[in-house]
């Protein structure tokens, strides 16, 4: 009897010893993980189906090919790529599946098997089944069910229409820019005329004299504003003659203000002070002076226009009238 009991206790033995001696080495070296982030979700939520295997480097593992989904009832979302790290003399290989499911219940993410070879091994190792539970929206059945609501009309803000307002703006600006240019061509003209040029200060100056003197101020009584006339004529022709903004200056600071120009003319320098001086007279102290005396102010503007003037070119007068007869 034990004789017998010890046989079969050998046996036993023998038999373990040759299973386990049976396992590839190889294989005991691989560790293999799944998980998922929960195991309970909402119809419709997505969760992530995670692989983890750490290897040694000199084996080689291959994943199985898993496309479109793990169950007829669990899709995949989207296939992540695979992470690759470093562990020593492993090499730890993470690939996510981003998953969902629209139907309710408890389904089982089956086991996959990966592929490996060692020197001339070539075996598999397999996952472990996980439980998905999917959970749908609990529903009241003793409330009434109430319609879908209609679609509400928001006003727009000028921010979500600003760049297609200005697109539009854009666009109507260059189409009217291209007619106007066709309409130039059409009618044979440049597009851009040449700049009038502009009329010399003294030409100006001795028009408003002329029209001054045509006027009869001061033979109506408008002694006040004669002399104040020609006072401006003569501002206004210094400034355009000389660079001079007379209109701000009092006499004697135009007087000062040319006196390197008028230095050589005395006679001239002379009547244009005397003119000044009965101007500012007549406007500031009410001084009434004799006809001669208005007749020889207007003399003396028109003096001190011709002998300061500066006369254009024949070639630029001739360009000028050119220019005029186009227009």
């Amino acid at each position: 009897m034990l004789k017998g009991n010890c046989i079969n206790r050998f046996a036993i033995i023998s038999f373990i010893i040759l299973c386990v001696t049976d396992i590839p080495v190889s294989a005991q070296k691989i560790k293999l993980n799944t998980f998922l982030d929960t195991t309970s979700i909402l119809i419709g939520d997505q969760l992530h189906y995670t692989i983890e295997i750490e290897q040694p480097k000199k084996i080689s593992v291959s994943f199985p090919s898993i496309k479109d989904s793990l169950t007829s009832k669990i899709e995949i979302v989207k296939s992540e790529p695979t992470d690759t790290l470093v562990r020593g003399d492993n090499w730890l290989i993470r690939k996510k599946y981003l998953i969902t499911s629209f139907d309710s219940g408890s389904y089982t993410i089956p086991a996959f098997k990966f592929a490996f070879k060692f020197e001339n091994v070539n075996d598999t190792i397999s996952s472990s089944q996980l439980v998905l539970k999917v959970n749908t929206l609990p529903v009241d059945t003793a409330k009434e069910i109430i319609d879908i609501k209609p679609t509400m009309n928001t006003p727009f803000s000028f921010s979500e229409i600003k760049w297609e307002l200005l697109t539009g703006f854009v666009i109507l600006l260059i189409i009217g820019l291209a007619i106007w240019i066709f309409m130039r061509f059409r009618k044979n003209k440049p597009l851009f005329s040449p700049k009038k040029p502009q009329e010399p200060p003294h030409i100006t100056a001795l028009r408003e004299l002329d029209l001054l003197r045509s006027e009869k101020l001061w033979q109506g009584n408008q002694i006040k504003l004669y002399h104040t006339r020609i006072t401006d004529i003569l501002r206004q022709y210094i400034t355009g003659r000389y660079g001079i903004y007379a209109m701000e200056l009092t006499s004697d600071e135009i007087l000062h203000a040319l006196s390197s120009e008028l230095n050589t003319d005395m006679e001239l320098k002379m009547s244009f002070s005397k003119l000044l001086s009965l101007a500012d007279l007549v406007k500031f102290a009410k001084a009434e002076p004799l006809p001669d005396e208005n007749e020889i102010s207007l003399l003396s503007a028109y003096t001190f226009v011709n002998r300061t003037k500066i006369e254009l070119s024949n070639t630029n007068t001739d360009n000028n009238k050119e220019l005029n007869n186009q227009e």
